[in-house]
């Protein structure tokens, strides 16, 4: 059997947080359980409060495939880098420089556009990247 892994987000906002990332991925957010039109009014019919309710939400591959995301509310604020991030993977595999540059100034666009901060680019030409942050502040990178 293949592992399975969900990658987990601590942040102040879930829902906000998870709905930037579901646009910067593709990603929906978690399918209601059948006989229910939204996850949400599942969640009411367990009894959850909304305080309950809004500690969390999900990210997940329409596809199935990739990993699931899940965003739990924390009550402290994040205060220094990262020990551990998301490359997300933008150059098609054999690009020349240019298309590489291309690639990633395009896509770093689009995560701007959508609520990122640039932080910095690579400038090893070996190594080609952009690190920008979500809108809490935690730090990804396009490859």
């Amino acid at each position: 059997m293949a592992l399975q892994y969900l990658v987990t987000i601590d942040c102040a906002r879930p829902e906000a947080l998870a709905s930037f990332w579901r646009s910067l991925l593709g990603y929906a957010d978690k399918a209601a359980p059948d006989g229910f039109e939204s996850r949400w009014e599942y969640l009411r019919s367990l009894g959850l409060t909304q305080e309950e309710i809004d500690s969390g939400a999900h990210a997940v591959d329409p596809d199935g495939i990739l990993p699931r995301i899940y965003f739990q509310q924390v009550p402290e604020e994040k205060v220094v880098k990262n020990r551990v991030h998301l490359d997300i993977v933008v150059v098609p595999d054999g690009a020349d420089e240019a298309t590489t540059w291309a690639a990633l100034r395009s896509a770093a666009q689009r995560a701007i556009d959508i609520g990122a901060t640039h932080l910095n680019d690579s400038d090893d030409p070996e190594d080609p990247f952009v690190v920008l942050a979500d809108p809490e502040g935690n730090e990804f990178c396009l490859v």
